[in-house]
C-alpha cells in the first residue's frame, strides 16, 4: 500500500503539465499585448503631416499651429506656397492663392462677424478689388486703380462704353 505522504508521480506530472499550460497561456497573452502596442491603428494622431515629392522636395503640409489654427499648405516644385487654407483658433476660415512670385493674388475669409470678404490683387500685390457682404446682406465692392486710390463712380460696363475714335 502506498504511503499517503509520498507524492504520486502521475498527479505530479499532471500538476506540472497544468503549470506549463498556465505559463504558456500567460506568455502568449503577454506577447499579444506587446504586439498590440506596436500594431498600426486606423487612427493616426499628429500635429503635422508633411508632403514630399519623389525628390524629397517639401510640397505641402497639414498641420496644427501653436496658436491653435489648422492649416493646409500646398507648394509648387520650388517650395513656394501656392494654396494656403486655414481655420483660425476662433473658427474663422481663410483661403489664399499665390502666384509663382509669392504674391497673394486671391484671398477669401470670414471676418469675426461671419461676413465674407474676397480680395483680388495685381502682380505687385496691391489690392485692386475688395468684395464683401455688409451687415445688411448687401454686396459691396471697392475698386482701386494702379496708384492705390479709390476711383469714384461705378465700374464702367461694356455696353455703356463708347467705341474708341479712329
Amino acid at each position: 500500500m502506498p504511503d499517503s505522504h509520498t507524492p504520486d508521480p502521475i498527479r505530479l506530472e499532471r500538476a506540472i503539465d497544468r503549470l506549463r499550460a498556465v505559463a504558456l497561456t500567460l506568455s502568449i497573452g503577454f506577447v499579444l499585448l506587446v504586439a498590440h502596442q506596436f500594431t498600426p491603428r486606423t487612427q493616426l494622431d499628429a500635429q503635422r503631416f508633411v508632403l514630399r515629392d519623389s525628390a524629397k522636395v517639401f510640397r505641402g503640409a497639414l498641420e496644427m499651429r501653436e496658436d491653435g489654427a489648422a492649416v493646409v499648405r500646398l507648394n509648387d516644385a520650388n517650395t513656394r506656397p501656392r494654396v494656403y487654407a486655414m481655420v483660425t483658433a476662433d473658427g474663422r476660415p481663410r483661403f489664399r492663392l499665390s502666384d509663382g512670385d509669392g504674391i497673394h493674388r486671391l484671398q477669401a475669409e470670414l471676418d469675426p462677424e461671419q461676413r465674407i470678404h474676397l480680395f483680388l490683387s495685381d502682380a505687385t500685390g496691391r489690392s485692386r478689388l475688395h468684395l464683401w457682404v455688409d451687415r445688411n446682406g448687401e454686396t459691396s465692392i471697392t475698386r482701386r486703380d494702379s496708384t492705390g486710390q479709390h476711383p469714384i463712380g461705378e465700374v464702367p460696363r461694356a455696353e455703356t462704353r463708347r467705341p474708341a475714335r479712329r
